[in-house]
């Protein structure tokens, strides 16, 4: 087969079938990877490489490799692509931690004048609980319309957050503290759902929540309250603290009893708020105490 043939094939080549060529789609994934500014204190290190071709995901190495995956954006007019990446970890070591974690973060990409942009960044943070705090931004507000956002990572619970100021601002578990930007290691293009890379069988595992973050993350909703948005503001899904959130902390150590998941919200509420009740009734005696003279 003559040389320059082939070099077409490849260069055409789509192996998950989304109409996005792999060329194309790792060019894109290498230009608009993310920063990420890890703890210095990080328990688990890096980001995991996770064994390939098995069914249950098993780490490898911790190196800071990122997974990610492509996908056409219909949503709005235009040519758009959805990028996401995984930083996906042994073990979530924070409060109430277990084995194995998936983060992610997504920029929305437009092509304008046959160059790609990007025009948005969402960040994912304790996605799916009563904790929730994922954020989103204009890819110009971060200065990252042609490179990839800096992620502030939680030392511990790896959640991602646009700015560190957004780290604090969960349910109380949360620190950027001291953190360093972590070496740009590989990036492993996963594929789509239906149609993952080969080897990838363990992504859709159930020992962990990754089969079910491999939809959007940009809705409508989302994107039209970032285009209302005169300021340079980062917007939480709501655009304000919730109010279980809240609640965690004014009570300190009431996020112990917030549970991970929005089932448990009943039982949760009831602790937290049992919690905080206590709390502030230990507070209000030792007021009473300093004020009467007693220590």
């Amino acid at each position: 087969m003559d040389w320059l043939v082939l070099v077409m094939l490849l260069a055409a080549a789509d192996s998950d079938r989304d109409g996005v060529a792999d060329a194309v789609e790792q060019a894109i994934l290498e230009q608009f990877r993310p920063q990420l500014l890890i703890s210095a204190g990080e328990c688990d290190g890096l980001p995991a490489e996770f064994r390939s071709g098995l069914k249950e995901p098993e780490v490898a190495a911790r190196n800071g490799t990122l997974y990610a995956r492509v996908s056409p954006f219909t949503a709005r007019p235009g040519e758009w692509i959805e990028v996401h990446y995984y930083h996906l970890w042994g073990r979530d070591c924070g409060k109430r931690g277990h084995d194995l974690d998936a983060e992610q973060a997504a920029v929305l990409l437009e092509r304008v004048h046959g160059e790609w942009l990007a025009r948005y960044w969402w960040a994912a943070a304790h996605e799916e609980t009563l904790c929730e705090r994922s954020n989103a931004a204009r890819a110009s507000w971060l200065n990252a319309e042609k490179q990839g956002a800096r992620l502030w990572i939680s030392r511990g619970k790896h959640a991602s957050f646009l700015s560190r100021q957004l780290c604090s601002w969960g349910c109380g578990g949360d620190s950027c503290e001291n953190t360093l930007p972590a070496a740009p290691a590989k990036i492993v293009n996963l594929g789509e759902k239906g149609a993952l890379a080969e080897g990838m069988e363990w992504v859709e595992a159930g020992s962990w929540p990754l089969r079910d973050k491999l939809g959007s993350a940009f809705t409508e909703e989302i994107l039209a309250r970032l285009d209302r948005e005169e300021g340079s503001r980062i917007v939480g899904r709501d655009g304000a603290m919730y109010p279980i959130q809240a609640i965690a902390l004014a009570g300190g150590e009431a996020a112990d009893g917030l549970g991970t998941g929005k089932q448990h919200t009943g039982q949760a509420l009831g602790t937290a708020t049992e919690k905080t009740g206590s709390a502030l009734r230990k507070a209000g005696r030792s007021v009473r105490g300093f004020l009467s003279g007693k220590k």
